[in-house]
């Protein structure tokens, strides 16, 4: 999860905002939201590789690592895929300019309001990895880290 702003959020801030991607994928022929990703390349950090990719896909400078999850497991009975949360701060202006060309990624800054409408809104393609932040900020009413 991405935290706009140059200071780490403790607590509440109302100011605070969480940076979503809107991506095409194939296999739902639709689009998903959900956070900033990508893969570790070999030999990088999972800082430097946050660094790259929230750049890439956003336009947004890191600022701050604040904390990253364990290794997390997608799916194992299917495949052995899986993933890190990096919660980070970040500041600037959302630009698709860093693309790769056969990336279709279009970024947002979401306020609570707009997580909350998102948290209701049953016909848009939610990423998994979205949802319990959806759901958690839904019932506090607030973003809080």
């Amino acid at each position: 999860p991405i935290w706009t702003g140059k200071q780490p959020l403790y607590g509440e801030r109302p100011d605070a905002k969480l940076c979503l991607i809107k991506q095409w994928r194939p296999a739902i022929q639709g689009y998903e939201i959900g956070f900033p990703a990508g893969l570790v390349e070999k030999g990088e950090s999972i800082e430097t590789a946050t660094r790259r990719e929230l750049f890439e896909e956003t336009g947004l400078t890191f600022t701050t690592f604040s904390s990253c999850s364990p290794v997390i497991f997608s799916s194992v009975g299917v495949t052995d895929e899986s993933f890190r949360y990096v919660h980070c701060f970040c500041y600037g202006e959302v630009s698709n300019k860093n693309l790769e060309k056969d990336e279709d990624i279009e970024a947002s800054l979401y306020d609570i309001k707009e997580l909350k409408d998102l948290y209701v809104n049953i016909d848009a393609n939610i990423g998994a990895r979205l949802w319990p932040y959806l759901h958690f900020f839904g019932q506090k009413n607030k973003i809080e880290f």
